[in-house]
C-alpha cells in the first residue's frame, strides 16, 4: 500500500498547468494530498483555468511572494548568470543569448551595455562570486511561512529556469533552505538549452530522454545521479487520447474547404521564432497552384498561440486561417479540432515548433521548411538538432521542393514513417509507449518523499 504524502506543486504561470497534469493526475490517483500554487504576476489565466484540469480535491491558489526591492538584487544576479552561461553553450544559436538579453529587467541590460563588462562577468573569479551569492541567499520569508504552515513531504518546482522573479525557483530555494526533498519536472523540449539557468539544484531532475539527461549535465551542472529519465508528460495526453476523429464532411463545411481535395495544415511558430511567416505561406500556396495535380490542395493555417496578430486580415486562395487568433490544444473542443486538423491532412508543415511532435505522435508525415532566414532557430538550435539527428521528419528547401515531396505522400510513399517512430521510442517515451510518463514521474516523487 502506498503511503499518503503531503505534495506542494509551484508551477510559474496558470497557463502552465497542462505541462504537468499527467503528473498531477498519477500523484492523485494515489490518494496523496497536493496543493497547486502559482506566481499570479506571471500567470496570464485566472485560478478557474486551472481548475477544468485537475482533480476537484486538488487546492489550487497564488503563492505569497515578496516584492521587497533588496530581491530583485537577486534576480539580477541570477539573470546575469544565465546571460553569461550562453557564453558556455558553444554550440547553440546566438539567437538565444540575444533573445535572453533583450528581455532582460533594463538596469541589466544598462549594466551590460557597458564597455568591457562582458569580458568581466565572463571571469571565473566574477562567476564564482555570483555564484556564491545566489546558493548562499535567504529564501523569502512568504514562501518559508507558507511552507512550514502546509509541510509537505516533497516539493515539486518548474520550470525554474524562465529567469527573473519566479514562485517556482523561491519556493524551490525555501524547500532546500528547510530540508525538504525537491524535484524539478523539465518543462519541454527546448528548456534546458534555450532558457535560463537552473540555479537552485534539485534532489531530483526529472528529464524526457538520455539527451536532457546530457544537457542537465553540461549546461546546468547537475550530477547525473540526481537525474532521472522519465520521458515527456506533457506529451501524455496523446498517447491517452481517445482519438474518435470527427465526420470529414462535417469538419470541412465547418471550415469551408473541399473534402474531395487533399488539405496540410501549417503550424505557426512563436513570434520569437519566426516572426511573420505569411511570405513562407504565400509561396508554398504559389507553388502549389502551379502543379496541375495539386494546384487543388487546401492549406489550414494554424498560427501559434502567441503570434497570431498577423493573420487577422490574411487571405488566399484555397487557405483558412483557423482558429484566427490561435489557441492551444486544452480543453475538449480545442483538442478535438487540433486533432482533426491533423489526421484530415496529407502532411503538417511548419518552421519549428513543438506541434510537429503532437503530429509525428500521431503519425502524420511532418515537413520542416528550413530557410535561411530562420537558421538560427532551426539548424542552429540545440533541440531542433534532436530532428535532424534521428532523421525523424523531411527537411525541405523550397517550396518546389515541397511540392515534390507531398506528391510522393499522395502515392503512399511515406518514406519517413519508421523514423517518426523511432524519434517517439527515444526522445518521448523512452520508457516504453505504453507507459505514461507522468505515472513513472509520480513514482520517483513518491520515492522521494518517503525517504
Amino acid at each position: 500500500m502506498i503511503k499518503k504524502h503531503k505534495i506542494l506543486f509551484v508551477i510559474r504561470a496558470t497557463n502552465h498547468i497542462l505541462y504537468f497534469q499527467s503528473i498531477i493526475e498519477a500523484l492523485r490517483k494515489n490518494k496523496h494530498q497536493i496543493n497547486v500554487v502559482f506566481d499570479k504576476d506571471c500567470s496570464s489565466k485566472p485560478l478557474s483555468y486551472v481548475s477544468k484540469f485537475v482533480d476537484k480535491k486538488i487546492a489550487i491558489n497564488f503563492a505569497p511572494r515578496s516584492d521587497s526591492k533588496i530581491r530583485k538584487v537577486l534576480f539580477y544576479i541570477q539573470d546575469t548568470l544565465s546571460y553569461r552561461n550562453y557564453f558556455k553553450i558553444k554550440t547553440q544559436s546566438v539567437f538565444y543569448r540575444d533573445r535572453w538579453k533583450r528581455n532582460l529587467a533594463w538596469p541589466i541590460r544598462l549594466f551590460l551595455n557597458i564597455p568591457g563588462i562582458t569580458p568581466l562577468i565572463l571571469t571565473k573569479l566574477v562567476g564564482k562570486v555570483l555564484e556564491f551569492i545566489v546558493k548562499t541567499a535567504p529564501a523569502e520569508k512568504e514562501s518559508i511561512e507558507y511552507i512550514l504552515n502546509f509541510k509537505p513531504d516533497v516539493l515539486i518546482a518548474s520550470p525554474c529556469d524562465f529567469g527573473f522573479s519566479s514562485a517556482d525557483l523561491e519556493y524551490l530555494r525555501a524547500a532546500k533552505k528547510l530540508g525538504i526533498p525537491t524535484v524539478i519536472p523539465v518543462f519541454s523540449w527546448d528548456n534546458l538549452t534555450t532558457k535560463g539557468l537552473i540555479h537552485i539544484k534539485p534532489d531530483k531532475l526529472l528529464v524526457w530522454n538520455k539527451v536532457q539527461s546530457l544537457e542537465a549535465q553540461t549546461v546546468h551542472n547537475i550530477k547525473k545521479e540526481d537525474i532521472e529519465i522519465t520521458g515527456s508528460p506533457f506529451f501524455d495526453s496523446w498517447f491517452q487520447y481517445s482519438r474518435s476523429l470527427s465526420s470529414k464532411l462535417k469538419f470541412c463545411k465547418k471550415l469551408g474547404l473541399n473534402p474531395n481535395y487533399p488539405i496540410i495544415t501549417y503550424l505557426g511558430s512563436s513570434v520569437d521564432t519566426a516572426g511573420d511567416e505569411r511570405w513562407l505561406i504565400t509561396k508554398i500556396r504559389e507553388a502549389l497552384d502551379k502543379n496541375k495535380s495539386l494546384k487543388n490542395t487546401q492549406i489550414i493555417v494554424r498560427p501559434h498561440p502567441h503570434n497570431s496578430s498577423f493573420y487577422q486580415n490574411f487571405t488566399l486562395p484555397n487557405l483558412v486561417v483557423y482558429p484566427k487568433r490561435g489557441t492551444l490544444p486544452d480543453e475538449k473542443k480545442a483538442r478535438q479540432l487540433f486533432y482533426d486538423c491533423l489526421m484530415f491532412s496529407l502532411a503538417v508543415v511548419g518552421v519549428n515548433t513543438s506541434g510537429m511532435i503532437d503530429a509525428m505522435i500521431l503519425n502524420r508525415p511532418t515537413i520542416a521548411m528550413i530557410t535561411k532566414q530562420y537558421s538560427k532557430t532551426q539548424d542552429q538550435a540545440e533541440h531542433f538538432q534532436q530532428l535532424i539527428t534521428h532523421k525523424a521528419i523531411a527537411f525541405i528547401k523550397s517550396p518546389d521542393e515541397l511540392v515534390a515531396y507531398l506528391a510522393l505522400l499522395l502515392e503512399g510513399k511515406d518514406r519517413f514513417k519508421e523514423n517518426r517512430l523511432k524519434f517517439i521510442r527515444n526522445f518521448i517515451r523512452p520508457k516504453g509507449l505504453e507507459r505514461l510518463a507522468g505515472e513513472i514521474a509520480a513514482n520517483i516523487i513518491e520515492k522521494l518523499a518517503q525517504q
